[in-house]
């Protein structure tokens, strides 16, 4: 029979749900440099930066002065994918924690981010030719929907994703950012049809793959859930996202020594990523009597998201395991 978690316990089975529409957002600025391995200053070419809502709907970009310095404002709290691109020499993804607790008095989050190229995901990616003849109105409704999104604006930027796929219905990457939108807004089912119509139009796709496994967890198919997940992990084994919810995949089938293995690889890979290992594994140590290593989960958890969606419960959770906690045998 499988162990059933407490409820109130399994914090990370919610994540992807929204803070409420009654909460103020404050703004906060992110200002970043980069530099290279070296420490020095990349100029050839200057590296280009990404900015997309690892919680909640945002894009945004921006090129890297000459001294490397870069910045983002009017940013919601949360946690962000940070890409950072240099013309042939890959790119690296990192999250970054926007809130409060991290800002100074101004709003200001600083962050020195020391560049190392990797492969993408889609590099390894074939495009089909149904791609290629997506027409330039619906990649300019694309570009649309983006630059709603560094506004906050989320439904025009559904709007204008809305009319790519009307222009162009095999267009795969307005299909994929669709659900995007869908899953951080908590509409799961919406967000699984758009994942999987994305994966038909281009079968290639492998942030639709990923995507789509994350969807499939919310939404409890667990069984295809980790065969996506599955998938995932072997098309991209450097991505935290793959083996995050690969991880939980295993939690959710009962089988624990994969479920920490491939968590404990997500929290190597990005220890601030925005899936929140940390929240799995402490759940995966308290259904395993490993009281410490679940109280050493939480608190790395408020380090990296001292603002985060759930703080205050895992502030409540870390006091209760702190009290309880047997001490060491004699």
């Amino acid at each position: 029979m499988r162990a059933r978690i407490p409820v109130g316990l399994a914090i990370w089975m919610l994540l992807g749900a929204t803070t409420s529409a009654a909460d103020k957002p404050r703004f906060f600025e992110f200002h970043g440099q980069i530099l290279g391995a070296d420490g020095k200053l990349i100029r050839d070419p200057e590296p280009w930066v990404f900015l997309h809502g690892g919680t909640l709907p945002y894009n945004a970009h921006a090129r890297a002065g000459l001294d490397g310095s870069f910045k983002f404002r009017k940013l919601q709290a949360g946690s962000y994918v940070l890409i950072v691109a240099v013309a042939r020499q890959g790119e690296m993804r990192r999250t970054i924690e926007i809130g409060p607790t991290l800002a100074d008095k101004k709003g200001r989050v600083r962050e020195v981010i020391q560049f190392a190229g990797s492969r993408s995901p889609d590099d390894a990616e074939v495009i089909s030719k149904s791609q290629l003849t997506v027409p330039r109105e619906a990649r300019e409704e694309v570009s649309r929907a983006q630059n709603c999104l560094g506004k906050h604006d989320v439904l025009g930027a559904k709007t204008h994703l809305s009319n790519a796929v009307q222009l162009a219905p095999h267009f795969a990457e307005a299909w994929n950012e669709l659900g995007v939108i869908a899953y951080q807004t908590a509409d799961f089912p919406t967000a699984e049809h758009h994942f999987r119509r994305a994966l038909k139009e281009e079968p290639g796709a492998y942030w639709a793959l990923v995507n789509l496994g994350g969807a499939l967890l919310a939404l409890g198919k667990d069984q295809e859930a980790l065969e996506i997940n599955q998938s995932a992990v072997r098309r991209a084994p450097e991505d935290a996202l793959a083996h995050s919810q690969l991880g939980k995949s295993y939690m959710r089938m009962q089988d624990p020594a994969k479920a920490e293995t491939h968590l404990r690889q997500a929290k190597a890979l990005d220890p601030r990523h925005f899936s929140s290992p940390q929240l799995a594994l402490a759940d995966l140590y308290y259904l395993q009597g490993r009281f410490q290593e679940r109280i050493s989960e939480l608190e790395e958890y408020l380090k990296y998201h001292p603002d985060g969606d759930f703080a205050t419960r895992v502030r409540m959770l870390l006091e209760q395991a702190r009290m309880v906690e047997p001490g060491p045998k004699e």
